[in-house]
């Protein structure tokens, strides 16, 4: 159980938490999981067995549908033989009864008339983690063909970057959505990774036609390298907002894992460094302008690794310093 897996539970954990308490007021609800993998994982270091992404969906959904009519279904997919079936067997000792497991790949699944009739009527968190890059931009899109849809894709750089020049062509075109990442060829470092990230958001965009796509970077646990991206996919500022949330309740109020690194403070982490250099930011772009808070967000959430705590600092800084003037509305919601 990799410290980046715990990572990333907790934070699906938590934003699944919001999404069904939210949208599960007014509406059935469905789960997603496109790579089920074996369904537990085992600590080395103390032994304690945790449960996968959909187990955990799932008794987050029981808890909160418990005095709800309205349900959340989970559709979960795993096209390797031995882990289905010790997804299987561990489905079938804790007794859980509305996960729907098939051993398919989710991309033939997503076709299926009672699976694509569910998904393109109700709310729809799919959650997109394989080993590499065996997904097509298309499927992706086909996802969020209900604006209601969101999607939160494991980003595999790190392998991905390895096998650039080694893979099949037609593979990394399905997978992007386009041949421009032959452009990483000529680049090095964290230039090559920005271009790929960049490259695989901007397409995700344009397939999916979501409002906001964000990117949150995970590194390994033992070395100073870049080891995935957790990019999700919304239409709606409350998703970016929350998943946003959710990902710096985890990780000490960063945007990202930072791996060996991940407990220290530097002085770019300083609450007065963050609200003075996002303040700037705000400066810079909306000078002149009255503005409500929320229209501010909906402006930057998508383009700065900040959170509305941070944009809340930021503009309070503007105010000490004579740069800004805030009208606060008070109101029973808020």
């Amino acid at each position: 159980y990799e410290e980046q897996t715990k990572i990333k539970h907790r934070v699906l954990g938590a934003y699944a938490r919001i999404w069904l308490s939210k949208l599960g007021c007014y509406s059935n609800t469905m789960f997603f999981d496109c790579h089920a993998g074996c369904g537990a994982y085992i600590d080395k270091t103390t032994g304690e067995v945790t449960y996968g992404s959909s187990f955990i969906i799932e008794n987050i959904a029981d808890e909160i549908n418990s005095k709800r009519s309205h349900k959340n279904y989970i559709c979960t997919c795993e096209i390797e033989s031995q882990y289905y079936d010790n997804f299987k067997k561990i489905n079938q000792k804790i007794g859980k009864k509305t996960i729907s497991l098939k051993n398919k790949d989710f991309q033939d699944v997503l076709e299926e008339p009672k699976v694509k009739e569910y998904y393109s009527q109700h709310p729809t968190l799919f959650f997109v983690d394989p080993f590499g890059y065996t997904m097509k931009m298309s499927s992706i899109a086909k996802m969020m063909e209900n604006s209601k849809n969101e999607v939160f894709i494991n980003f595999m750089f790190d392998f991905i970057n390895r096998f650039l020049n080694v893979t099949d062509e037609d593979i990394l075109n399905d997978f992007f959505g386009t041949s421009e990442w032959k452009n990483a060829n000529g680049l090095q470092n964290d230039e090559r990774e920005k271009y790929l990230i960049d490259l695989y958001k901007r397409k995700l965009k344009e397939f999916t036609n979501a409002k906001y796509v964000f990117a949150y970077k995970l590194c390994y646990a033992n070395k100073d390298q870049t080891y995935y991206y957790l990019v999700h996919a919304t239409n709606n500022i409350q998703g970016i907002t929350f998943m946003k949330d959710s990902f710096a309740s985890v990780n000490n109020g960063r945007v990202e894992y930072l791996g060996k690194r991940q407990d220290e403070i530097s002085f770019f982490d300083l609450e007065d460094f963050k609200s003075y250099e996002f303040a700037r930011n705000i400066l810079s772009i909306f000078a002149t302008k009255e503005m409500t808070f929320a229209s501010i967000w909906e402006q930057v959430a998508e383009n700065v690794p900040y959170t509305t705590k941070d944009l809340s600092s930021a503009l309070e800084t503007l105010e000490k310093e004579g740069k800004a003037t805030i009208q606060r509305i008070s109101s029973k919601r808020g």
